[in-house]
């Protein structure tokens, strides 16, 4: 067998790791961020706004009090037509037309035709022929000489017998030692 290396001996394959790289110093000031300027005052917002024009005076309302001009006097109205004095524009009817006198004889129905008679149903009926005698139905009772005697049944074979389809089995071949 290969021994285990030896693992008390030291490790050449981890390289010895250089030193640490302090941290930077904190406490000193930070030239990296520039001093800022001084903070720019609001506005005074006391003051008067000169940006804000001073507004004219109010158009007034007009006089609402005063006669409308812009509205046109009326035309008087139309008055409406008379509607009791008889109204020239429905013409007179004319006279109705009797109607026909419905007591007369109506000649325009012609005479039926005198009805035909049904024909005599108590006479014999000529046209139905003698029907041929009933065949009898076939004797059932005698022997069925259509049907062929079976031969008789084949009989199973023996299944007792020993079984001289299947070979006699080889002994077995034992395992090798």
């Amino acid at each position: 067998d290969t021994p285990f290396p030896d693992t008390m001996a030291p490790n050449t394959a981890v390289p010895t790791l250089a030193p640490d790289t302090p941290f930077p110093d904190t406490t000193a000031p930070d030239t990296a961020v520039p001093t800022l300027a001084p903070v720019t005052p609001f506005p005074d917002t006391t003051a008067p706004s000169t940006a804000i024009p001073t507004a004219a005076p109010d158009t007034p309302f007009p006089d609402t009090t005063a006669p409308n001009t812009a509205v046109p006097t009326l035309a008087p109205d139309t008055p409406f037509p008379d509607t009791t004095a008889p109204d020239t524009a429905i013409p007179t009817s004319a006279p109705d037309t009797p109607f026909p006198d419905t007591t007369a004889p109506n000649t325009a129905v012609p005479t039926l035709a005198p009805v035909t008679p049904f024909p005599d149903t108590t006479a014999p009926n000529t046209a139905v022929p003698t029907l041929a005698p009933v065949t009898p139905f076939p004797d059932t009772t005698a022997p069925n000489t259509a049907v062929p005697t079976a031969a008789p049944d084949t009989p199973f074979p023996d299944t007792t017998a020993p079984d001289t389809a299947i070979p006699t089995a080889a002994p077995d071949t034992p395992f090798p030692d």
